[in-house]
């Protein structure tokens, strides 16, 4: 019976450290590891343009860009739907709402994390019109993008 206690109370041990583990694991660690729900599930708050989200201490202030908008058709990319690079990122990752951005890789590199207006983004594309302190967003429709227009602000890279 001693010996089952001891079992239990090690196994209770070791899932509060898991859970630990866990809660202090980088987000795109967390994103790749299968974990229940209620594990991983942060409050929602509200984040200012002007502030770094709350539950990102470590993001830091690249300054202020132009945003503008794209999607994956000829008149954004210059390719047709049945190209093979049809929707595919310079990373190789296929282009997702709400989480590509395409970024002047002299400024920012490849696979950064980024929070925009309290959004997470991934630098994932590059474009010819992309230079500087401009970030293209990427939508998945073409009216959507183009309903985005022009805008600006403060742009924190994850450290």
């Amino acid at each position: 019976m001693k010996n089952a206690l001891i079992f239990v109370l090690f196994l209770l041990s070791a899932a509060m450290m898991m859970v630990g583990i866990i809660n202090d694991m980088p987000a795109e660690a967390a994103e790749q590891q299968e974990i229940p729900e209620a594990v991983t599930a942060e409050p929602a708050r509200p984040a200012e343009p002007s502030k770094p989200p709350e539950h990102r201490p470590h993001a830091q202030s690249l300054g202020t860009f132009t945003l503008t908008a794209y999607c994956s058709c000829f008149e954004c990319c210059g390719k047709f739907e049945g190209d093979p690079w049809y929707g595919i990122t310079a990373s190789g990752t296929e282009a997702a709402e709400g989480r590509t951005v395409a970024v002047d890789p002299e400024v920012i590199p490849l696979g950064s994390v980024l929070y925009i207006n309290g959004e997470r983004y991934v630098a994932e594309d590059t474009g010819g019109a992309i230079e500087g302190n401009h970030i293209d967003i990427y939508f998945s429709s073409h009216a959507d993008a183009l309903e985005f227009g022009v805008q600006e602000a403060e742009v924190f890279l994850f450290a």
